[in-house]
């Protein structure tokens, strides 16, 4: 069976892939919506009117070609591809449809993934990529906010701190469990990446043999490490879209990295490209190339397990300004324990004031710390992204000692050594007598 090796397009998009039938297939030109052998700007008509769902193409074939960016829709993104190719600024790309077509869930055009390396995209004849390509998606997010589920109820304990969190991990940029509620509710993975990296364009890059692990001195196959990348950060199980989104991301890492990953925290992988499901394997795959950029560089596309139901801003975390990791909306979050069975959103837990002082004490020996426990941490200040009375920390006082500055997160990772899991948090303190002492703050 020959493989279709199809040309990368302005979109960036490794082609959802080609399998041709072992008997009859037909070949048509990406863009052609009217079948007529080649793309004008009569084809970008077409697909804009359907698209404003003012015209319909009702021919499979046709309508297979106007979907240029292969989501699953017309839309004007599609109408735009197909004016630039007609245009002659990118170069079109072959669709080759086997007759006979078994439609999966995903896409009725899979592709075959070899074990070794992902299908390579190159301009006809050249054997070259094509030096800057890129697109934008604009993705309108309007779901509205559910309700947040209850938090954990516990049985209060004497001298003891109770802390409970919205979100698990940083909370900026792509939220995974958000990628996943918007890939179940029928989001593409453009739609997914667009929304949660503000202003961003898609660009395509040559995929380097290799990437250098910088801490173990060691490289490994591109291909097979964004695979690792993909299975373990999401989970091999997840939407499909959602693992598109999850590969785009990481090869952005790496190409933000200049693929040299410094550190073993940037992307945690897999030990075994077995484990690494099919499904994986073919995002990656379709999406080898594909990152993230802003300004005409590649952005830190930096994610998270979950949101508390928006994203933090990365100045109230690492301090900085960057424009694309602007706090957006992820109600999908709020509703994670229907897709999931492990729940990420509220978490409570509880520590004694032994064991709270030993904390802050190891964080900094030279704090002073009052002789009433309830006076050991205040919170001054949060983005509301809760409420008015919760959201992530961004001000707070631990003992004698102010936290101007990133303070939910350094309380987070330096004073409670990430036992908590995240900085969108409240904390009650329960004295000797069980008297509740709440010390977050009420806007």
């Amino acid at each position: 069976m020959k493989k279709t090796v199809a040309v990368i397009l302005c979109i960036a998009f490794a082609v959802s892939g080609l399998l041709m039938s072992a008997d009859a297939s037909r070949s048509f030109i990406l863009g052609d919506a009217n079948l007529n052998g080649k793309v004008t700007a009569e084809d970008a008509r077409i697909v804009l009117r359907t698209a404003a769902a003012l015209d319909m193409i009702d021919d499979q074939d046709a309508w297979e070609c106007a979907d240029v960016d292969r989501d699953g829709r017309i839309t004007a993104t599609d109408a735009r591809l197909v004016l630039r190719t007609a245009a002659q600024l990118i170069v079109p790309v072959t669709l080759t449809v086997p007759d006979e077509q078994v439609y999966t869930g995903v896409s009725p055009y899979t592709t075959s993934v070899p074990d070794t390396g992902p299908v390579i995209t190159t301009s006809p004849g050249t054997g070259e990529t094509p030096s800057r390509v890129s697109f934008t998606v604009v993705y309108d997010y309007n779901m509205k906010r559910p309700a947040y589920p209850a938090e954990p109820s516990y049985e209060p304990q004497p001298d003891t701190f109770y802390i409970t969190t919205y979100g698990y991990g940083h909370g900026v940029g792509l939220s995974q469990d958000g990628a996943i509620g918007m890939a179940l509710r029928g989001c593409s993975y453009t739609e997914i990446l667009s929304h949660y990296y503000t202003g961003v364009n898609f660009a395509y890059d040559s995929v380097p043999p290799v990437i250098e692990l910088v801490w173990l001195d060691e490289s490994v196959s591109t291909y097979e490490f964004m695979c690792r990348v993909v299975e373990r950060e999401i989970g091999g199980d997840s939407p499909y879209e959602a693992l598109k989104a999850q590969a785009v991301t990481a090869f952005t890492m790496a190409k933000y990295y200049n693929y040299r990953i410094p550190n073993r925290y940037q992307m945690a992988y897999v030990n075994n490209f077995s484990s690494c499901t099919e499904d994986v394997k073919r995002a990656v795959s379709e999406t080898l190339g594909m990152y993230l950029e802003y300004d005409g560089k590649p952005v830190d596309a930096v994610f998270g397990a979950c949101s508390c139901g928006r994203t933090a801003n990365p100045s109230d975390v690492w301090g900085g300004y960057y424009p694309y990791l602007a706090p957006v909306d992820s109600f999908d979050d709020i509703l994670v324990d229907q897709f999931s069975t492990y729940d990420h959103l509220i978490v409570t837990k509880s520590f004694s004031s032994d064991k709270m002082r030993s904390y802050i004490r190891d964080y900094n020996s030279g704090i002073a710390l009052d002789r009433d426990p309830s006076k050991w941490i205040k919170v001054l200040a949060h983005d509301r992204a809760v409420d008015n009375s919760l959201g992530y920390v961004t001000q707070m006082r631990i003992g004698d000692k102010t936290l101007t500055s990133c303070a939910g997160q350094i309380f987070r990772v330096s004073v409670m050594d990430y036992s908590i899991r995240s900085h969108c948090f409240r904390i009650v303190y329960y004295d000797s007598n069980l008297k509740a002492y709440d010390l977050g703050m009420t806007y």
